[in-house]
């Protein structure tokens, strides 16, 4: 007897189990709200979602190509209609007017591009359609009058069919060494 007690009582403990685990797995499964924003022309707030994480692959492809200065390969990696908003109110619109951007930058600054964090995310546009982003922290080094500067950059880029569509961009001087 206490043989079937035994037998029962570890049965309900692995059932027991075995349910946490499926629980925790559907749980997992569901979408992770991680914030909030406010669409404009919208009334309320709207979700803002966790993102998909292989974005932070192609996120760091395309620093690498900025690095090894290949616009060739830069331009497989952007839409045609890209913008580009920077934080002092200059913008780049379109993939012939960064790339010629780009080319002045490197001849004059020769810059360098190294990844702190990132954090992909999806928020909803005005039509209800979760896109997908992913916000980048970053050093740029430059060397501007033949002095070595540093940056800090944060990137809120906007994704569509894996290409660089939108890019805000908000930098911060580096606090000098003392």
């Amino acid at each position: 007897m206490k043989k079937i007690y035994s037998i029962v009582a570890l049965s309900v403990i692995l059932i027991s189990c075995s349910n946490q685990k499926e629980k925790t797995q559907t749980e997992t499964n569901s979408p992770v709200i991680i914030g909030a924003e406010y669409i404009e022309g919208l009334d309320g707030l709207y979700p803002i979602k966790a993102g998909d994480t292989s974005l932070v692959q192609i996120w760091e492809n395309y620093v690498q190509t900025l690095n090894d200065r290949n616009q060739e390969k830069l331009a497989e990696m952007i839409a045609n209609d890209v913008k580009y908003y920077f934080a002092n109110g200059s913008q780049i619109n379109g993939i012939k007017a960064f790339l010629e951007n780009l080319s002045n930058l490197f001849a004059t600054t020769n810059p360098k591009f190294k990844t702190t964090w990132m954090i992909a995310n999806s928020g909803q546009n005005e039509d209800g359609i979760f896109e997908p982003w992913l916000t980048t922290g970053s050093e740029l080094t430059e060397i501007i009058n033949g002095d070595t500067t540093l940056r800090y950059l944060v990137m809120d880029t906007k994704w569509e069919n894996g290409k660089l569509k939108l890019m805000n961009v908000y930098t911060r001087a580096s606090v000098p060494k003392k």
